[in-house]
């Protein structure tokens, strides 16, 4: 039998092979800013250790240390004796929670996301409320809370949609015709923040043939609970998505937000790889998953289309795409090759932005300080447009850049892809600089009439 995924006892072996060499010094983004010991991937592997042998108790002293890691996966990449850090981090934070519990807020919150009807109700009703707590911010889609955050301060963020994507009705969608199908799966993000990613994807994929299906219900992939440690949550949505996605007819299963992918591919076939029934049904799937630039780049003929004249592109790589995929030249061959614009690398493309998800929410003024640091390079780079294929990453990118005055365009890769391909489509060639090209939101999206809204 398999070991049990994201369990600390069975992670002993990794435990005891970290060398303490301090590689992961040199690349930890959160020590560069904090020179903490326990901020680096060694001092976590330290406190697991500890834990495993009974040196430590499991508290709330050892959870916040735990929990000051982005897991963006750098220290992975660069550990000379191959430690999956990450693993053990993850196990070593479900351990302590096995052994105290959640926080009462952590599991509320919980208790509304693992059921899809009810984030989706809470999602209409925020978004219905939003003026009251968010004054406009310096663009019609971003707000600005009216109070002060505590620890935050005044962030720019994105505001919620009148409308999240799919149809909302408990049925399950498809779009476009074609003889070609594929699965999207959006994922929370994609679904209830930025659903012009999503509608972006559709009309791409449209233009290539593909007919698009997306699931009645909007099952969280689980990630977000195994980052805190309910691994028991993480499972059971785990299995949620494998039934109702390996029950869906398509060549393959696309995401477009790198977590979700990295679930599919292979956080979910890990934490399921101790039980007999659900680890085959896991890899059968993680066999079908693709990120969204590795299937436009990759498997369908897409025409090149016309960029703005001197239109200056630079891309920031999501951790858990670059890192946690191996996707990094196909987004880049979209954005050069189909959408035709000048690419200008970043200094360190791959670095994390600093918003992982919930550590935004969590360590903010820690999220902040790495996000400053990307700006700059971002400013460096002269670029009229950050590009990215995380909406995670372009939430933060969007708020670390305005709070600097900097006024670049922040878009998923997709966004600029399908952008180019209606330009192209309707004959169009721009001149003008590069925040006049067709919005996502306003490319006419194929439907069929039995739900004829994305």
């Amino acid at each position: 039998m398999p070991e049990p995924g994201y369990d600390l006892e069975a992670l002993r072996a990794h435990v005891s092979t970290c060398m303490r060499c301090g590689n992961c010094q040199a690349v930890c983004p959160v020590y560069k800013e904090t020179h903490r010991e326990a901020a680096v991937a060694r001092g976590k592997v330290a406190i697991a250790a500890a834990l495993l042998n009974g040196e430590i108790e499991p508290d709330d002293e050892a959870l916040r240390q735990l929990d000051l890691c982005l897991t963006c996966t750098a220290c992975v990449a660069g550990c000379p004796s191959g430690v999956r850090i990450d693993e053990v981090i993850l196990a070593a934070r479900a351990e302590v929670v096995r052994r105290q519990g959640l926080s009462p807020a952590v599991a509320a919150a919980f208790a509304a996301v693992k059921r899809p009807k009810v984030l989706r109700a809470g999602a209409a009703a925020a978004a219905r409320l939003q003026d009251l707590a968010f004054a406009p911010g310096p663009e019609a889609d971003l707000g600005v809370p009216r109070v002060p955050v505590p620890g935050m301060g005044k962030p720019v963020l994105p505001r919620l949609p009148d409308r999240p994507l799919g149809p909302g009705d408990g049925s399950a969608g498809r779009y476009g015709a074609g003889a070609r199908h594929v699965v999207f799966y959006a994922g929370c993000m994609i679904t209830y923040v930025y659903p012009q990613i999503g509608r972006a994807l559709v009309s791409a994929l449209g233009t290539a043939g593909v007919e698009v299906a997306l699931p009645s219900d909007n099952h969280c992939c689980g990630v977000p609970m195994l980052m805190h440690g309910d691994k028991d949550t993480a499972r059971a949505l785990a299995q949620d998505l494998v039934q109702t996605l390996e029950g869906m007819h398509g060549e393959a299963v696309l995401t477009a937000c790198p977590t979700c992918g990295s679930a599919l591919k292979h956080i979910i076939p890990t934490l399921l790889a101790d039980d007999p029934e659900w680890a085959p049904r896991a890899e059968a799937l993680a066999q079908r998953a693709a990120d969204a630039t590795e299937y436009l780049a990759e498997r369908v003929e897409l025409p090149a289309a016309s960029a703005p004249a001197g239109t200056r592109v630079t891309y920031h790589d999501p951790c858990h795409l670059a890192r946690g995929q191996g996707v990094r030249s196909q987004p880049r061959a979209l954005i050069t090759g189909v959408a035709g614009h000048e690419l200008v690398e970043l200094a360190s493309a791959e670095v994390c932005c600093g918003g992982a998800g919930s550590f935004l929410l969590t360590h903010p003024a820690l999220s902040a300080k790495i996000g400053a640091r990307k700006a700059a390079e971002v400013a460096a780079t002269g670029a009229d447009v950050v590009v990215t294929s995380c909406p995670g990453c372009r939430m933060q990118l969007t708020d670390s850049l305005r709070r600097r005055g900097m006024g670049q365009r922040v878009c998923h890769t997709v966004e600029l892809v399908a952008e180019a391909l209606a330009a192209a489509e309707a004959g169009l060639r721009e001149t003008g600089p590069a925040r006049d090209a067709v919005p996502a939101s306003a490319v006419t999206l194929p439907t069929t009439p039995a739900v004829p809204h994305l």
